[in-house]
């Protein structure tokens, strides 16, 4: 039997990217329950499968945010922009001021040209073999 289900927080499924809103249909039993294990949606109404999806969904405010999380200057030398600090389910450790510097800093390093030259032309071929004689 197969359910419908209203994703309550962004995540990566099985087809691909979802975010809070989505609703899945006709999602199998089996799936619908580990999903439901992790938090990850409820079975939806009648009246939500009709609506659609709704990506304005609202998180509950109520949910602990953990205090263990990196700075913004970690986050970036992890490899992730600093516009998307703080980590889903972190409180910041870092002040405003300092996430709007290193957002000014990664768009400045983002717009800066590659210094490439053209190469060589006399390196556009392939060497030639030179012929041994014995």
């Amino acid at each position: 039997m197969s359910k419908n289900a209203l994703v309550l927080d962004d995540h990566y499924g099985d087809n691909g990217s979802v975010t809070a809103g989505m609703i899945l249909r006709n999602i199998t039993s089996t799936r619908f329950n580990e999903l439901v294990k992790k938090g990850l949606v409820r079975e939806a109404t009648p009246d939500e499968v009709k609506a659609g999806d709704q990506h304005a969904f609202e998180k509950d405010e109520s949910e602990q945010l953990r205090e263990d999380g990196p700075t913004v200057e970690e986050y970036v030398a992890a490899g992730y922009k600093a516009a998307n600090y703080p980590p889903q389910g972190y409180a910041s450790r870092s002040t405003e001021a300092e996430i709007s510097a290193a957002i000014a800093a990664q768009e400045k390093a983002g717009a800066k040209p590659e210094d490439k030259q053209a190469p060589d032309s006399s390196n556009k071929k392939a060497p030639e073999a030179k012929n041994k004689e014995a």
